[in-house]
C-alpha cells in the first residue's frame, strides 16, 4: 500500500554545524542562510513535492522509505528549484537579456519555464540525442532551441556564441550558487516532512542537487547521512571521492542520461567533505528500480530518478555494515520525464492484423476449455497474415488446434508464453495448421519437450527468431536437435537470427564442462551450415 505524509509543518531547529561545514563554510558556494533565502524566493512557484511510503517498498528492502516526489515537481523534475532561484535572483537588467545555458534535458526545460514565469528569453543549446521528450519541454515552456554536438566542448563553445550574440546571462545546469542553493530547498521541506529522518539518497550527477541537500540537511541534522547514487557506466564522483581529486571520464555510458555530466569546481568541495558515500549501480539495477516505481509506487520516474531506491536495494547496500543502523531513508525521486514512446508501441504492438485492420486479441474472462473456444470462434479471421500472440491460455487442448485452424493464412507469427504444456501444443498445432508460415519470433518458456517440436514442425519457416528462457540443460540440447533437423531438412531455414542468444543461453544453463563442449560444438556446426 501506497501512503501520503502529511502532517502540519514547523520549523525545524538549526543545529550546531558540522566542523568540516564551519571549517569551509567559506569556501562552499552556498550555505543554510542562502538554502533559507532561496526557500523564501521561490516558494509561490514551485510545488511543494509530497512524499510517498509503501509498505510493500520497506518489507523488501528491510527499512522505512520516504520518497520526496521531485517528478511532481514544475517541469518534471527537481531542477525548476535551482533554475528558477538563478532567474528571480537576476535584477532588472541582466534579466531583459535573457537567460543561456547548456542541458540534455531537465535543467533546459526548467530554465525555460522560469524565464517564460519572468518573461524573459531563455536560449537553450542542446545536444544532439537528447530525448525527445526533453525537448519537447523545452519547446512547450518558450526556449529556444539552438542544437550543437553532443560533446561537452561542443555544447560549451555553442553557448560561448549565444552569449557573445544576446549578452544574456549564463545560467550553469549545477555549477552555480544559486542553482545549488534552489536545490538545496528539497532538504528543508524533506526534514520537516520526515523530522526521524536518518538517512538521505540522491542521485549524483554534476553534483549541484546533492552539495544543495548536503548543505541543507547537516546544517539541520548534524548526524545525518547523506548518501550518492550513481551509475556504473558514469561513476566519475566515486572516482574522485577515491582519488580525492576531480575525475573526468572520457565516455560515460549508461541508461540514466541525466546522471552523465561530471562535478565541477563548486559542487566538488561539497561532494568531498560532506557526502558520506557513493553507491554504484548497474544499468539492469535502475530498471528494476524504476519498474517497481511504476507497479507499487504508481509514480512514473525516469531512470536518474529511480537509481536511489536501487541504491536501497543493492547488495553493496544491504551487505555494508556501516549502513546497518540506516533505518528511516529518505529517497529523492528527482524526475520523471521518460520518454514513454517505446512502452505504447508494445502495447499497440498487441494485435492481430485482418484486411488492413488492426484488432486486439484478448484474454477469455472464462477459465476452462469451453471458454477459450469461445474466444476462439471470434477470431476467425482468415485472412490473417500477421499475428501477434502476447500470451496463451494455461489450459490447452481442442481450443489451441481450433484457433490455429482459422489462421490458414498466416504467414508471420510473434507468440509468447509463460508454460511449458501449453507451448508444446501451440507448435503442434501451428504446424499442423499454418502451412504458409515463413517467419516466427518467440519469446517464452523452453524445456525438454517443446524445444524441439518448436522447429519440428515447421518446416516452411524461412527466418526464426527467439528469445527464450531456458530451464533445464536439456532443454538446450533438445533446442539444439531441433534446429539440426530442420536445418538438415529440406527446405532449410534461409536465415536463422539471434544466433548469439542461443550460445549465451548454453553457457548460463552448462552445468558442467561435458555439456558445454558438446553444446558448443552443435552450436559450431549450426554456425558453419548458415555459411
Amino acid at each position: 500500500m501506497v501512503s501520503l505524509i502529511s502532517r502540519k509543518f514547523h520549523e525545524v531547529p538549526l543545529n550546531v554545524l558540522p566542523l568540516e561545514m564551519e571549517a569551509n563554510r567559506e569556501r562552499y558556494a552556498a550555505d543554510i542562510s542562502s538554502i533559507k533565502e532561496a526557500h523564501e524566493r521561490i516558494k509561490p512557484y514551485v510545488h511543494r513535492t509530497p512524499v510517498l511510503t509503501s509498505e510493500s517498498l520497506n518489507s523488501i528492502s528491510g527499512r522505512s522509505l520516504f520518497f520526496k516526489c521531485e517528478c511532481f515537481q514544475k517541469g518534471g523534475a527537481f531542477k525548476f528549484r535551482g533554475a528558477c532561484n538563478a532567474v528571480l535572483s537576476l535584477d532588472a537588467e541582466q534579466a531583459a537579456k535573457g537567460v543561456v545555458t547548456h542541458s540534455s534535458g531537465n535543467h533546459a526545460a526548467a530554465l525555460s519555464l522560469a524565464a517564460k514565469i519572468q518573461g524573459i528569453p531563455a536560449y537553450i543549446v542542446v545536444p544532439k540525442g537528447a530525448p525527445k521528450c526533453k525537448v519537447d519541454n523545452v519547446i512547450r515552456y518558450g526556449g529556444t532551441v539552438i542544437w550543437s554536438e553532443s560533446t561537452m566542448s561542443s555544447r560549451e563553445e555553442v553557448a560561448s556564441k549565444v552569449l557573445q550574440e544576446t549578452g544574456s546571462v549564463l545560467i550553469h545546469p549545477y555549477n552555480d550558487g544559486r542553482i545549488i542553493s534552489g536545490q538545496g530547498t528539497i532538504a528543508l521541506e524533506l526534514l520537516e516532512q520526515i523530522q526521524e529522518m536518518d538517512t538521505i539518497i540522491v542521485p549524483i550527477s554534476g553534483g549541484g542537487l546533492i552539495s544543495g541537500v548536503a548543505l541543507a540537511a547537516k546544517s539541520i541534522k548534524p548526524s545525518i547521512r547523506i548518501i550518492a547514487a550513481e551509475p556504473k557506466g558514469a561513476d566519475d564522483a566515486a572516482q574522485s571521492k577515491v582519488a580525492g581529486r576531480i575525475i573526468t571520464l572520457p565516455v560515460t555510458n549508461t541508461i540514466a542520461d541525466g546522471l552523465r555530466a561530471s562535478l565541477g569546481d563548486l559542487t566538488w568541495p561539497v561532494v568531498r567533505d560532506l557526502v558520506d558515500d557513493v553507491i554504484i549501480l548497474e544499468d539492469e539495477e535502475i530498471v528494476e528500480a524504476m519498474r517497481m516505481c511504476y507497479e507499487i509506487l504508481k509514480v512514473s520516474v525516469e531512470p536518474s530518478g529511480a537509481i536511489g531506491l536501487a541504491a536501497v536495494l543493492s547488495n553493496s547496500f544491504r551487505s555494508n555494515p556501516s549502513w546497518k543502523d540506516c533505518e528511516n531513508i529518505g529517497i529523492v525521486l528527482s524526475g520523471g520525464n521518460v520518454d514513454l514512446g517505446a512502452l505504447w508501441d508494445s502495447f499497440r504492438s498487441f494485435n492481430c492484423k485482418r484486411d488492413g485492420e488492426v484488432r486486439k486479441l484478448k484474454r477469455s474472462s472464462k477459465m476452462g476449455n469451453s471458454g477459450q473456444r469461445h474466444t476462439c470462434r471470434h477470431l476467425r479471421m482468415p485472412n490473417i497474415e500477421k499475428l501477434v500472440l502476447p500470451f496463451w491460455y494455461y489450459h490447452y487442448g481442442d481450443s489451441v488446434w481450433f484457433a490455429f485452424s482459422q489462421w490458414k493464412n498466416l504467414k508471420t507469427l510473434i507468440i509468447a508464453h509463460d508454460h511449458y504444456v501449453t507451448g508444446l501444443f501451440q507448435f503442434q498445432a501451428v504446424g499442423e495448421s499454418c502451412n504458409n508460415l515463413t517467419n516466427l519470433k518467440y519469446l517464452g518458456y523452453l524445456d525438454t519437450n517443446n524445444a524441439e517440436i518448436m522447429v519440428r514442425h515447421l518446416q516452411s519457416l524461412k527466418r526464426l527468431s527467439f528469445r527464450c528462457s531456458i530451464v533445464s540443460n536439456t532443454g538446450v540440447l533438445s533446442l539444439i536437435s531441433g534446429l539440426m533437423t530442420i536445418l538438415y531438412k529440406p527446405p532449410p531455414l534461409k536465415s536463422l537470427t539471434n544466433l548469439s542468444h542461443v550460445q549465451k543461453a548454453i553457457v548460463r544453463s552448462a552445468k558442467n564442462d561435458q555439456l558445454t563442449a558438446c553444446a558448443g560444438r552443435m552450436t559450431l556446426s549450426i554456425g558453419e551450415m548458415m555459411r
